[in-house]
């Protein structure tokens, strides 16, 4: 399978897990924890809240479908970090320019006696520019994986909040029933 066919979706929930990426994606918006809030990168309006967003969908498709949409997050996951391994194994680990690069760097790092004079410029002309194509790729990875993980987090949340509400509820109709129970059988054993 290809990055696009994994992306895609095939499904209902495969279509509402694509459109939830493509409303948060790291490109075009950007998530405050503070405020638990999407906001538009170019606009900065707010696109969609946490306590607004995932509640709605949960009544769209359940806390069933919710937990069908956290596994098929955690799928996607595990394709990326297999997608960001075989990006590494390919650039880094394989390829003896990445190996000099790193060890040119390691060795322009280690003497931490002098400070160098123009540290962006000699890192970027030394290191940086020849590794450019191949962070841009490992950097796109990575900020999916963590668009990925963050979605996975929204959904654990709005799922635990929802079990701690029907607990209390279930609780609280145990103990009616319970106490019902009881009261039955005093009221027979007394006639």
């Amino acid at each position: 399978l290809s990055l696009t066919d994994v992306h895609q979706g095939y499904t209902w929930i495969g279509r509402l897990l694509q459109e939830l990426s493509n409303l948060t994606h790291w490109k075009t918006s950007i998530f405050i924890p503070a405020r638990m809030t999407w906001y538009d990168l170019k606009s900065l309006e707010e696109i969609a809240t946490l306590t607004n967003l995932f509640p709605l969908v949960q009544a769209a498709i359940g806390s069933h479908g919710l937990a069908g949409l956290d596994r098929l997050l955690g799928l996607r996951v595990t394709y990326l970090l297999q997608k960001i391994h075989l990006v590494m194994d390919e650039t880094v680990f394989k390829d003896k320019a990445w190996s000099d690069l790193l060890k040119n760097l390691f060795n322009s790092l280690t003497p931490v006696d002098n400070v160098i004079g123009q540290p962006a410029k000699f890192y970027h002309q030394q290191h940086l520019h020849r590794a450019t194509r191949a962070l841009t790729t490992l950097i796109g990875l990575i900020a999916d994986l963590g668009q990925h993980q963050l979605l996975r987090h929204c959904i654990a949340y709005q799922l635990s909040l929802e079990a701690n509400f029907d607990a209390k509820l279930l609780f609280s109709s145990l103990k009616a029933y319970n106490s019902l129970v009881v009261q039955k059988i005093k009221s027979t054993e007394v006639m």
